[in-house]
């Protein structure tokens, strides 16, 4: 076997001392026992010995390991890691209902009915260009006419 932290198997055993754990046992419950005459019983005391030793184990385990270097300073959001999205029913919502966002092509659509709306009524300064540009040319028109109307009424004669 080469140096590097040895195998699975082959490392040495440690075996439980039944006397020892016994005794211990024992103590703890003569504590117990002290702390609940006392009035100052823990829960994690009564929970039993055995139980104890893990959940203390646990516990280091289960504290946030501290940040190292500068990454304790800074501050980092993970979109994947954020909290849990409530899912609301229908009846749940407020009687205002939510603002939805929309699509950039809703907005554009909505934005162009509005201006062809517009369009209709006049109010927009395209339409009041393109309407003094039809005046011009019906006028035009309405004194070609007329001249047509002098030139065949004194040509005729």
């Amino acid at each position: 076997r080469g140096g590097g932290g040895g195998g699975r198997k082959g490392g040495r055993r440690q075996f439980t001392n039944f006397e020892a754990e016994s005794e211990k046992k024992e103590r703890e419950e003569k504590e117990a026992r002290w702390r609940a005459q006392r009035g100052e019983a823990d829960s994690d005391e009564e929970s039993g010995s055995g139980e104890s030793e893990e959940s203390s184990e646990e516990e280091g385990e289960a504290k946030a390991p501290k940040p190292k270097g500068v990454s304790g300073l800074i501050e980092q959001r993970n979109p994947n890691r954020t909290g849990v999205k409530e899912n609301r029913k229908v009846t749940d919502l407020p009687e205002g209902g939510v603002k939805v966002e929309l699509s950039r092509r809703e907005r554009e659509e909505i934005k162009k009915q509005q201006y062809v709306k517009l369009q209709e009524e006049c109010k927009t300064d395209q339409a009041r260009a393109d309407l003094e540009r039809l005046a011009i040319i019906r006028a035009r028109r309405a004194e070609a006419e007329a001249k047509r109307k002098e030139e065949m009424e004194g040509g005729g004669k």
